[in-house]
């Protein structure tokens, strides 16, 4: 199985097996500012994890046409995110085998 994720619509089955057989345990925490005027908001996420194991490749978020203001995973801030509109690609070396938080 070939972990590495393509920048395309969608999740192929073989990364979602990969990546589900590294994560369990997943909680988000959302909040979402509504622009009354119009259609526009502004939010964050605190997504929380363990990790089986710290993979070799960076691990994928799904965030898609987004923007991205601020990322940080375990505290660290990440100053220029991977980001191709499609999903966020999470240094390994920054993760850890356990508890994760990432937030955006």
């Amino acid at each position: 199985m070939d972990p590495h994720r393509k920048a395309v619509k969608g999740l192929s089955q073989s990364y979602a097996e990969w990546r589900a057989g590294l994560i369990s345990g997943v909680d988000y925490a959302l909040t979402f500012r509504l622009d009354e005027k119009g259609s526009d908001y502004t939010g964050s996420v605190a997504i929380f994890f363990d990790l089986r194991k710290v993979p070799r490749q960076p691990l994928t978020v799904d965030f898609r046409e987004g923007r991205v203001a601020r990322l940080t995973v375990n505290d660290q801030p990440i100053e220029t995110p991977a980001y191709n509109n499609l999903f966020l690609s999470i240094p390994s070396q920054i993760l850890r085998k356990g508890q994760n938080h990432i937030s955006i």
